[in-house]
């Protein structure tokens, strides 16, 4: 989602431009309020109010939108103490929502756009490197990534024969592990599928390393968890990387650990989580009062503005 913001003459980086834009700007009105602690100027402002769509510039403060207008009453909000920052022609607009998102709490390869499993084994490998020991991680590649779209743990078991390899795919349905890591969990040729899940073979019985939905567990499981320097520093990671996308909220659709909790109040107690998070609790057939009370108490703990919970997966 790189299109959010658009330059015709880019001379401004969105991560600048989002250090003060976590914010709506849908029917602002436009009056002058007290000191800006940044203004932004000679924009296309996007303001969403009918008659006036577009402004020059805007003033930020604690926050908060302090005005929308022209360059000059804009500039009248400013002082000495004021960071003036020049859009150069930027179009400015509201931050996005990402109403689908899994929060990321361990170090893996981002495999995103790779476009061949060439250039997946290429940023495995660099990857490696920066993390010599345990097991490599990867997330986001997709089946046109491989030949006639088959994942197979042949790619992977020449690079890395002794340490154990899991690559989920882009929606976090399927997964490929390397023939070290099958080992480790056990999953043989005459494993059987479990419920709600496949362990996918090829026309010989011969197992390509696919797990799919609920054979994924089978190997996940054999990963050792994630120390609290490594969530912090993952999470704090991938919700900066969102920022810069102008995502300024997310939907977290999935549990989230309570180490994972932790390390996101904690960032947020210190002003550092840039995205507003909700999250979602487990929806259970039937689930117990001790249940419903803790999945109450989650949504009085955490009411937000920057973590929220109330929906459920």
């Amino acid at each position: 989602m790189g299109g959010h913001f658009l330059h015709p003459r880019p001379n401004l980086s969105m991560r600048h431009l989002l250090g003060g834009l976590s914010f709506l700007l849908i029917g602002l009105p436009l009056l002058a309020q007290p000191r800006a602690e940044r203004i932004f100027v000679n924009g296309v402002v996007w303001t969403g109010v009918p008659g006036q769509p577009v402004a020059q510039a805007l003033a930020v403060g604690r926050g908060t939108i302090r005005s929308v207008g022209s360059n000059d009453l804009v500039r009248g909000l400013a002082d000495a103490r004021t960071e003036v920052i020049d859009l150069g022609g930027c179009l400015v607009v509201p931050g996005f929502n990402d109403a689908h998102w899994h929060l990321q709490t361990r170090e893996r390869a981002d495999l995103s756009g790779a476009g061949s499993v060439e250039e997946i084994r290429r940023r495995l490998v660099a990857f490696a490197k920066e993390n010599p020991t345990g097991w490599i991680e990867g997330n986001g590649w997709v089946y046109t990534d491989f030949p006639d779209r088959i994942p197979d743990r042949k790619y992977f078991d020449d690079l890395f024969p002794s340490r154990p390899v899991y690559l989920t795919e882009r929606d976090g349905h399927m997964g490929v592990a390397n023939s070290r890591a099958l080992a480790l969990a056990g999953v043989r040729e005459a494993t059987p599928d479990p419920e709600n899940g496949r362990i996918e073979r090829d026309p010989s019985g011969r197992l390509t390393g696919e797990l799919k939905e609920y054979a994924e567990d089978l190997v996940r499981r054999h990963i050792p968890p994630s120390g609290p320097d490594e969530i912090l520093r993952t999470i704090r990671h991938v919700t900066d990387r969102a920022a810069s996308y102008g995502l300024t909220s997310l939907q977290i659709a999935s549990a989230v650990e309570p180490a994972a909790l932790r390390a996101t109040e904690g960032l947020a107690a210190r002003g550092r989580l840039k995205t507003r998070l909700r999250i979602a609790v487990v929806l259970e057939k039937r689930p117990s009062p001790a249940s419903l009370r803790r999945q109450v108490a989650l949504g009085d703990r955490y009411p937000g503005p920057m973590i929220k919970f109330g929906i459920a997966k």
